[in-house]
């Protein structure tokens, strides 16, 4: 698909959250200019947060203060709500398990695994882990990222297929390993992997997250 050279028209909003995500395509993994703005021409689609669950692995980058924590989180407690049809692919699952990982608040020697991740291992439900803060998480230590692909990695197909993985993180060089590793994984499968950037906050938006006391950047 050839990128577009300005970024697609908004869909109706589904979820209450007023957050988007952009579609990028990039040999290099690069989606910022040297002023840390978006490069429109990368843009290929537009994403509601419901979206993201289509697919097994998300990798969302976003410059710091535009909403990914508050982004997480809505989407952890819209699982709660909605229910397990929400990952339904062609049938709705008998149950779903949800966790939410926020790395900015990792203590060393904390587990990474959520708390049911033993136990769906071994059994046939659906999954929905999210990570929140990958390079706050690497920069408290820095093999974390790393556990989290090796925990993936001893996946089975079938296994990763019950699991939607959801990561949020700044554009660290850590992204692009974490990339490197979990791409090849989800290869030769539709809707299997996807790279996504959060879209800039509106002035609206920015001064109730924010508040107005802190400098707002990446604001349309």
């Amino acid at each position: 698909m050839a990128p577009s050279s300005q970024p697609p028209q908004e869909p109706a909003r589904g979820l209450e959250l007023r957050r988007f995500f952009y579609a990028i395509e990039s040999d290099d993994g690069l989606a910022y200019d040297n002023s840390g703005f978006l490069k429109p021409d990368l843009v290929v689609d537009l994403l509601r947060p419901e979206d993201l669950l289509r697919f097994q692995c998300v990798l969302v980058t976003a410059p710091p203060w535009t909403g990914k924590t508050y982004v997480a989180k809505g989407i952890f407690n819209w699982l709660h709500r909605q229910g397990s049809a929400v990952i339904a692919r062609g049938r709705v699952p008998e149950s779903v398990r949800s966790a939410l990982t926020p790395l900015e608040d990792f203590v060393s020697g904390d587990s990474l695994e959520p708390p049911w991740w033993q136990e769906w291992t071994v059994d046939t439900t659906n999954g929905v882990w999210i990570v929140d803060a990958l390079d706050e998480g690497y920069e408290r230590e820095r093999g974390i990222p790393f556990k989290i692909v090796q925990m993936i990695q001893s996946l089975s197909c079938a296994q990763r297929e019950r699991l939607r993985l959801i990561i949020l993180s700044r554009d660290y060089d850590v992204v692009a390993v974490v990339q490197n590793e979990l791409q090849p994984l989800y290869e030769g499968q539709h809707d299997a992997y996807k790279r996504l950037v959060l879209a800039p906050l509106d002035r609206v938006e920015a001064n109730n997250l924010v508040g107005p006391r802190r400098s707002i950047n990446n604001v349309v």
